[in-house]
């Protein structure tokens, strides 16, 4: 039965991912046929957010155990009047920035690991829910203190952790 289960995860997955690639390239076709934004636009907040001592709010990916914040989505703790906080153009993020940034690449955001940082929570990926390290550094880079729960959430998993229960 635990051979089956594995068998039946791996070619969800597998189906899932081809799913999730022709859903991709249906979204980026729609939603960027107007010339795509330079992907130095979507890392402009990011000195606004370094130069400040607020605490940040937002959704961030883990590829190949770096940790890539959504730079255009993200937001300064209390800055509720930034438009940036009203739209979180997270959902353009990662067809826009990521798979254009990094090539290799493929499906759509569910594909790697990610999470988001809301408050003091932080929500990541069972893959990295028990790496200090990852942890540590997320406290460091979103401003958190010490004692920040971390947990996971299905809204959160890539294709190795959907069937998984926590």
């Amino acid at each position: 039965m635990i051979v089956l289960n594995k068998i039946k995860r791996f070619v969800l997955g597998t189906l899932d991912s081809e799913k999730n690639n022709i859903i991709a390239e249906q979204f980026e076709e729609k939603e960027f046929a107007e010339p795509l934004t330079p992907l130095n636009v979507y890392e402009t907040r990011k000195a606004e957010i370094e130069n400040s001592s607020k605490q940040i709010e937002g959704i961030f990916y883990i590829l190949d155990g770096r940790i890539i914040p959504d730079y255009y989505s993200e937001c300064l703790k209390g800055d509720v009047d930034n438009p940036l906080r009203k739209e979180m153009y997270h959902l353009k993020f990662y067809p826009n920035y990521m798979r254009r940034k990094y090539t290799d690449l493929y499906g759509g955001a569910d594909s790697i690991p990610r999470g988001r940082v809301n408050y003091n929570n932080i929500l990541i990926d069972l893959c990295y829910i028990n790496d200090t390290e990852i942890k540590e550094t997320l406290i460091k880079l979103y401003r958190l203190p010490e004692n920040a729960a971390v947990s996971t959430s299905s809204s959160y998993r890539c294709f190795k952790c959907r069937f998984v229960k926590a």
